[in-house]
């Protein structure tokens, strides 16, 4: 628990890398328990970008303190593509 941020997450980043502004879900037990923007990610005590695989993190969302041991946390981030006709 950390101050005006309440809960977070300490993490391990497995695969690829975790950004401050990705979209996060949380599942327990392979079921999606949430679904959200990262509020907050700290390396190290310290606000961060992003963080590589293999590194610990701390992250915080807005809406979601409810955290267990064992969670998984999948980032992602949504982007759109416009649609063109091919010729």
């Amino acid at each position: 628990k950390i101050g005006k941020l309440g809960n977070i997450a300490g993490s391990i980043v497995r695969e690829g890398e975790i950004r401050r502004n990705a979209r996060v879900q949380v599942l327990r037990q392979g079921k999606p328990e949430f679904e959200g923007e990262i509020a907050s990610l700290k390396h190290e005590k310290e606000d961060v970008r992003d963080v590589q695989k293999g590194f610990e993190c701390g992250i915080g969302t807005d809406r979601f303190t409810g955290w267990q041991e064992g969670d998984r946390v999948a980032a992602f981030k949504l982007v759109t593509q416009r649609r063109t006709l091919s010729t």
